[in-house]
């Protein structure tokens, strides 16, 4: 049987040692903090491209990294979602910029909460007219009824009781 030198393998940073889960964790976590505090510098990601393309490539590096450098010993589940939800909460005062999705989750989430029927009903139906607000102008396919299934509708219904940003 071979004995493995310790180098990654593949075209893109092969000379690199594999570290110990601890270091490499902290070195990609690093990477990723800062890119994720960047976007968040950047603000309104749709009118600076460039910048937000140059921080989203930065993350990219950042789990680039943590492939190539984390030996077998790799972070738990327990820290990859506790970083992953410390990265998502830097973002959360960012507008939805890129996406106009959370629009249309909230909405949905407003008429369940009201005890009428999103499958039925599409938000220009005149029915919601007295749900409407700034939020209804924002929204994609006024015409449609909602697609989302039932487990996801009472995620938005949660949604929709929580302030916006």
């Amino acid at each position: 049987m071979p004995v493995s030198s310790g180098k990654t393998e593949g075209p893109f940073l092969t000379h690199l040692p594999r570290l110990s889960g601890r270091w490499a964790t902290w070195g990609a976590s690093s990477l990723l903090l800062i890119s994720h505090l960047g976007l968040l510098w950047t603000f309104e990601l749709s009118s600076h491209l460039l910048s937000t393309f140059f921080w989203l490539a930065l993350a990219f590096l950042g789990l680039l990294v943590a492939d190539r450098l984390l030996s077998a010993r790799s972070p738990g589940v327990v820290a990859i979602l506790l970083v992953a939800a410390c990265l998502r909460l830097i973002l959360l005062p960012l507008p939805a910029t890129l996406s106009d999705d959370i629009y249309r989750y909230v909405w949905d989430g407003r008429v369940a909460g009201a005890g009428l029927n999103p499958y039925f009903l599409a938000p220009d139906s005149p029915e919601l007219d007295g749900l409407r607000d700034d939020l209804w102008e924002r929204l994609p396919h006024r015409q449609v009824a909602t697609v989302y299934p039932p487990l996801a509708m009472a995620v938005f219904s949660i949604a929709a009781r929580l302030p916006a940003p």
